[in-house]
C-alpha cells in the first residue's frame, strides 16, 4: 500500500521498518529476474501486482519506501548549511582580498589627481577619524606622485596637515607627522614659506610620552633638515624649540639644530650675516648651559664644531651675551682637553624613561618608597614611646 506525501514532507522510519522494507525489495528483485518470459509477466502482473507495481512504486517520488529516514532536522539544517554557503557573499570575499591586497597607506600614483585634491580637503574635514587618515594618505600620494596639484594649494593643505598633527588620536597624528614629512622630502624649498607653524607643530609632539609619535618627529624634522633651505631651516627651530619649557622638546631641537650646524658649516654659521650668526650663537650657548645634560651635549657638539674656525673668539666676544661669555670661554676650554664627552642618564631622564617604558614600574617603585618611608616614621614613632616610657617607669 503506497502512502501519498508531499515533496516537502520528510518522515522517519524506524530500523525495523526499514529491514522489512529491504527484505520485500529484494524478495522482488529476485521474482522480476526469475520472470524472463514478457508474456509470463505480464500475466504474472494480472494475478500478483506486487513485482510489477512495487517497481513502479519505487520510480514514484512519493512512495514511502523512497521517503528519507534520516532526521528532518539533521537534513534540513544540512540543506541550509549548503544554501547558506552559496549565498554568502563572505565566500569569495578572502580571495578577492588577497588579489587586491593594496596597503592603501603606501603613496601610490592617481589617474585623476586634479579630482584628488579636493578629496582630501572633504576627508579631512570630515569628523570621522579613519576618513581623516584616508584624507592624508590621499594627500601623501600626491606629493610624491603629482607635486605640481599639491603647489596650487600649498598653502591650505599645509593648514589642514598641521591641524591633524594635533589631533589627540596617535593614529591620525601619526599619520599627518609622515605626511609633512613627504611634504618636506618631495616639496623640497617650496616649503620654506610654511615652516614656522609646521616645525612648531612638530616639536610640540616631540614632547609627547608616545614613542612612536616621537620617532616619527625626529624622522619628520631630519628630512626637514636635509631638503629645505638651511636659513629657514635654522630660524623655524630656533623660533619652536629654544625657549621651550618642555625638556624634551629642547633636547629635539638642539639635536636637529646640531645636524643642521654641521650641514651649513662653521664658514656659513660664524660669516657675521643677519640672522645666521646673531640668532645661531646665542641659541647654541642656551644649549650649552642648559640644565638637561642631553642637551647641553648638543650645545658642547656645536660649539666644538666651530671652534675649528679663525674667527671663533672674535664670533663669540661679538655676539654672545656678556654675562654668558665667561661660562662659555670655559666650556671651551673644557672641550679642548676632555672632548665633548658622552651623554650621561640625568635622574630626570631615567625617570621620564621609565615613565615612558612602564607606569607600572613607577608606580611600583613610588609605591615601594612610600612604603619605606611609612615604615621609617613607624619606628622611629615605637621608639619614642618606649624610650618616654622607660623614662616614666625609672622615676
Amino acid at each position: 500500500m503506497c502512502i501519498s506525501y508531499t515533496a516537502q514532507v520528510k518522515v522517519a522510519i524506524s530500523k525495523s521498518a526499514r529491514d522489512k522494507m529491504r527484505q520485500k525489495r529484494e524478495h522482488s528483485l529476485k521474482e522480476l529476474v526469475d520472470v524472463k518470459d514478457p508474456g509470463r509477466r505480464e500475466r504474472l502482473s494480472h494475478t500478483d501486482p506486487g513485482p510489477v507495481a512495487r517497481e513502479s512504486w519505487r520510480s514514484r517520488p512519493d512512495c514511502l519506501e523512497n521517503v528519507d529516514s534520516r532526521p528532518p532536522a539533521l537534513k534540513r539544517t544540512s540543506s541550509l548549511k549548503k544554501s547558506s554557503a552559496q549565498r554568502s557573499p563572505y565566500r569569495d570575499r578572502s580571495s578577492v582580498s588577497r588579489s587586491s591586497d593594496i596597503d592603501p597607506s603606501v603613496p601610490r600614483e592617481l589617474t585623476r589627481p586634479d579630482l584628488s585634491i579636493t578629496e582630501v580637503f572633504k576627508l579631512l574635514s570630515d569628523d570621522d577619524w579613519e576618513k581623516k587618515i584616508e584624507g592624508l594618505n590621499l594627500a601623501r600620494s600626491l606629493c610624491v606622485f603629482h607635486s605640481d596639484v599639491v603647489l596650487e594649494k600649498l598653502h591650505e593643505l599645509k593648514i589642514a596637515v598641521t591641524q591633524e598633527v594635533k589631533n589627540l588620536r596617535s593614529s591620525v597624528s601619526r599619520a599627518a607627522i609622515g605626511c609633512l614629512g613627504d611634504m618636506f622630502t618631495h616639496l623640497k624649498k617650496n616649503m620654506d614659506h610654511e615652516l614656522d607653524n609646521c616645525v612648531r607643530a612638530l616639536l610640540h609632539k616631540a614632547g609627547e610620552s608616545n614613542i612612536f609619535i616621537r620617532e616619527d618627529v625626529d624622522k619628520a624634522l631630519d628630512v626637514m633638515v636635509q631638503n629645505v633651505t638651511p636659513v629657514r631651516a635654522l630660524a623655524a627651530l630656533i623660533n619652536g624649540g629654544l625657549s621651550h619649557l618642555n625638556t624634551a622638546v629642547k633636547k629635539c631641537t638642539a639635536l636637529h639644530m646640531s645636524d643642521l650646524v654641521e650641514r651649513m658649516g662653521p664658514g656659513w654659521i660664524l660669516s657675521g650675516i643677519k640672522d645666521i650668526t646673531d640668532r645661531s650663537l646665542p641659541a647654541i650657548a642656551k644649549f650649552a648651559q642648559d640644565g638637561s645634560q642631553e642637551t647641553r651635549f648638543f650645545g658642547r657638539k656645536m660649539l666644538h664644531y666651530l671652534m675649528s674656525h679663525p674667527e671663533f673668539d672674535k664670533m663669540l666676544e661679538k655676539y654672545i651675551p656678556t654675562k654668558d661669555l665667561p661660562y662659555i670661554r670655559d666650556v671651551v676650554k673644557q672641550i679642548q682637553v676632555k672632548g665633548v664627552g658622552e651623554i650621561h642618564e640625568t635622574p630626570s631622564a631615567r625617570g621620564r624613561r621609565s615613565y615612558h617604558g612602564s607606569v607600572g614600574s613607577l608606580r611600583a617603585s613610588s609605591v615601594s618608597q612610600n612604603t619605606h618611608n611609612t615604615l621609617d616614621r613607624y619606628v622611629a614613632t615605637s621608639l619614642h614611646r618606649n624610650n618616654a616610657a622607660v623614662i616614666r617607669y625609672s622615676t
